[in-house]
């Protein structure tokens, strides 16, 4: 069964429970008054409701599961989620693909000004068991500091050269917790709530803490902020006039030194085209600069 935090209660589709019911000839669906419908409005029709025994590592209890039609995903929802404390990290954990060449790239020297910080992050993971430490390892990617605005920095793996999959798990794992709360946006480690009016931002404030604290996930503080007029994400200002470009990514693209090699060139077309829904016209002004890549640019004014 699948975990879907946006379901509201567990079903199981008919294909499944015609299958258990030929191994299980006692498996007697009881009625169901309850209605389901779609995140879209469409009705589902509820066949009945079966009194199922469930146990889950230390847990176990005898809940009701939804028997409906069709062949879609049999789900675990939020009525035996709510009784249930995931172990998330053993739910997600990466499995080795046999086919898979092994691969061990060689660590990166850390930058001098940055040696005793990540010494002293690598102690804390280390400590909390997030990370531990190994003679040798049949797979190897190099880590990469990244100086957050408060200088601290927060350790990273180029997993590019590797495992690659990691952060597509936990965007999916983070997008099912908080599936169906209107006005929320995530990416990644990045939660983005709001509303209409103070009240409604308020109950999707409410529910979003309330999914985090029912499965063990803990936020930290100094890294939130509430009821805010604007919020930065993902290199964009928001507030209640739209979405505006940042003023010193601005900057720095409009004080960006001249390009003089293919690579650089290609390096501040990276830069602009982030913001290219804010510069009209854009593939016609760099056209000149794309045909011919190396030499002087002309000026460009981002209004």
């Amino acid at each position: 069964m699948e975990v879907d935090t946006g379901a509201a209660v567990s079903v199981m589709n008919e294909d499944t429970y015609t299958l258990l019911k030929k191994k299980h000839p006692n498996l007697e669906l009881k009625e169901s008054k309850v209605r389901l419908n779609t995140y879209t409005g469409e009705q589902v029709k509820v066949l009945g409701q079966l009194e199922t025994s469930v146990k889950y590592e230390d847990q176990e209890g005898v809940w009701p599961l939804l028997v409906i039609t069709g062949k879609g995903p049999n789900l675990i929802g939020r009525n035996w989620l709510q009784k249930i404390k995931i172990n998330w990290k053993n739910l997600f954990q990466l499995k080795e693909d046999k086919n898979t060449s092994v691969k061990v790239n060689k660590a990166r020297p850390a930058p001098y000004a940055l040696r005793e910080k990540v010494e002293k992050d690598l102690e804390r993971l280390q400590e909390e068991g997030t990370i531990e430490p190994v003679q040798f390892a049949d797979w190897a990617a190099p880590i990469v500091p990244i100086v957050k605005d408060d200088k601290s920095i927060r350790i990273c793996g180029d997993y590019k050269v590797t495992v690659n999959q990691a952060a597509k798990i936990f965007q999916r794992t983070m997008e099912n917790l908080l599936q169906g709360i209107p006005f929320v946006v995530v990416r990644v480690d990045d939660i983005l709530v709001s509303g209409s009016n103070d009240e409604e931002h308020l109950a999707n404030l409410e529910e979003v803490l309330k999914r985090l604290s029912e499965h063990g996930l803990r936020l930290k503080k100094k890294k939130c902020a509430f009821m805010v007029n604007e919020v930065v994400y993902l290199g964009q200002k928001i507030n209640s006039q739209g979405i505006q470009p940042i003023q010193e990514k601005v900057r720095t693209i409009t004080n960006a030194p001249a390009p003089t090699n293919v690579s650089e060139v290609r390096s501040y077309l990276g830069m602009i085209n982030y913001y290219q829904k804010y510069l009209p016209n854009l593939s016609t002004i760099l056209a000149p600069r794309t045909a011919q890549p190396v030499g002087k640019r002309e000026k460009l004014e981002m209004e």
